[in-house]
This record gives C-alpha cells, structure tokens and sequence, in this order.
C-alpha cells in the first residue's frame, strides 16, 4: 500500500539518506553556482519489510481461501484453539489452526508495517487517500460483481452449492464470503484499507508532530492535545453503553501514555547518529508497544457484532500503526 525504498523518516541505526522516487541511481545533471551537482545516492530498499509484508499477506490470503472452501467453521473459535483444541483427523483442523495462530499477530503487524511505510513515504495525505481510496472502491466493485454472479443467499458456502437454492446464481453456485450477512461480502477484505484512511484522520496530526520532533524543531502541542481530546471523545462515544467509565478511563489513559512515549521516543532519535544510535529512543517504542498491549487486555469484554467493543478492538491496530510510524 505504501512505498518502502524512500526513506523520509530514517531507521536510527540507518545509514542512507532521503532520496528521489526516481529509480536511478543518478539524478540529472544540472549547474548549481557556476557547478555541476554531484549525483545522488542510490535508494534503500528496505527488504525486510517487502519481505515481512509478503508473508504476512499470504497469511491473510491463505485464511481467506480457507474461510470459503471449508465453510462453515465453527460460529466462535477462539485464537487458543490452534494448542488446546483436540484435533480428531489431522486433515480436517489443520486449516483452522494455522488460521487461529496467524491471526493473532497477522493483522497487528500488516498495520504496522503501513505505518512505517507511510513514514517513509512522502507524508502527503491527498496522494494517500486518493489511492487507498482508489483501490478501495475498485476492489469493492469487483466483489459487489462476484456477489452479483452468485446465489446472493449468506447461507451458500462452497460445501453447499449443490443445494437448489443455491443454484441461481449467474456463474457462481457459491458465496467467496459466506454466512456474513449481504453487505459484507462486498466489503471483505477491503475492510483492512477503510481501517487504514479512518485511522490515518485519527492519527495525521500525531504523525505531523512526530516528525517535526525527529527533525529536533519545537512541538505543537495544542495539536497534540487537539488530537488526545477527538480520540478519547471517538472512544467514549463508541463505548458508551458498552464499557464502564473505569474501563473508558483506562482507555483513555493508555492512549495518553502511547502518544508520550511516541513523541519522547521521536525526541531522542532527533540526536541520534549512526555512530551513536538512539537506545533511549527504542525503549519508549518498545513501551509504548507495551502499553498497545495492555490497553488491548485491560477491559473486560466480547465482541459480538459490529458495536463499541469491536471498535476498541480495532483501536489496538491503530496504535500498531502509530508505533510503526515512529519506528
């Protein structure tokens, strides 16, 4: 989704500089003050994070063939199954295992990676949104027309589409996104892109500040404090009836404790050098991860349809995103 070769925002133990999108390793000869200007270095690209991209995005591939060619699963399975369940015949669980052990840290680090992506990017927010906006409504418009050539019946999975019902379809005599209601088989996996541009409104002021502080200049901090009172007030409203207060306060107060370690974080690499990297710098990201981490187990509650607690479910991979930001 977004560009890792272009580092605007370096790793502190980085040695490359900011460069061009231009793949050349040359730039144009030009006359600077009566000289010709050196040519640029040529850009870095960051494998590691191609690479852990790629994998991770095979797992969601894998998880969401699985969902369709071996529907219905069970209606709840918990993240646990994949070590405590008791599993009769090897071909029949070995699917929902590996979907139960992928999940859980799959999709945190899929927002992760976005956010370092989006740090070494540009920063422009209209480019962002137009393209993520882009892919979001073509890729919905191709699965509005699989769902179109289909049953349109939630309840024709792949192991059901000999059934008469489901052979009204135009082409297909089964749904990619079965048992899930009309509306989200349009949606399906585009959900992770519309994740993406809601969490970027929530966070493009902190993303601002952090890196004016990597550039060692003077915060804003009526931004900062902007941005703290939108998201808590987004949090109290969203979990109005379905948190108590405590747990809104504890909410609130780990949000407040990830942006502190984000922006001291940021404060400390602005000194950094190759030579001397920033340990201080790390440790608030790695204390901020923490927090994420505890705010996720902190409230007492399920999820049990689209409500305020999925919403603060999703908040944890927002932060995620905040923290690959300032890595």
């Amino acid at each position: 989704l977004c560009q890792t070769k272009t580092p605007k925002m370096p790793l502190m133990t980085s040695t490359s500089k900011s460069s061009s999108d231009d793949e050349s390793s040359t730039s144009d000869e030009s006359l600077v003050h009566g000289s010709k200007t050196s040519p640029t270095e040529p850009t870095l690209r960051l494998h590691h994070l191609d690479w852990l991209r790629s994998i991770m995005v095979g797992f969601a591939v894998f998880c969401h063939v699985t969902q369709t060619l071996e529907a219905p699963l069970e209606p709840k399975v918990a993240d646990t199954q994949f070590w405590t369940a008791e599993a009769g015949h090897f071909e029949e669980f070995w699917h929902l295992r590996i979907i139960t052990f992928g999940r859980q840290f799959c999709i945190p680090l899929l927002f992760y990676i976005s956010g370092a992506s989006f740090a070494l990017g540009k920063g422009f927010l209209g480019p962002f949104f137009l393209k993520l906006g882009a892919i979001t409504l073509i890729g919905m418009a191709l699965n509005w027309g699989l769902f179109s050539l289909g049953p349109q019946d939630p309840d024709c999975d792949f192991n059901s589409r000999e059934q008469p019902k489901c052979q009204k379809g135009i082409v297909l005599d089964f749904l990619l996104a079965p048992h899930a209601g009309t509306i989200f088989p349009v949606v399906y996996q585009f959900w992770f892109t519309i994740a993406l541009m809601f969490f970027m409104v929530e966070d493009f002021m902190l993303y601002a500040q952090l890196r004016i502080a990597y550039a060692g200049h003077r915060l804003q901090v009526h931004y900062l404090v902007l941005r703290f009172v939108l998201v808590s007030g987004i949090y109290v409203a969203m979990t109005f009836e379905a948190l108590q207060w405590p747990q809104k306060l504890e909410l609130v107060v780990c949000e407040a404790l990830v942006m502190v370690c984000l922006v001291l974080s940021m404060k400390a690499a602005s000194n950094a050098t190759p030579e001397v990297p920033s340990i201080e710098g790390r440790v608030w990201q790695h204390l901020a991860m923490g927090i994420c981490v505890v705010q996720f187990a902190l409230p007492d509650f399920s999820i049990s349809g689209f409500n305020g607690n999925l919403f603060v479910y999703g908040q944890f991979f927002r932060q995620f995103m905040a923290v690959g930001f300032a890595t």
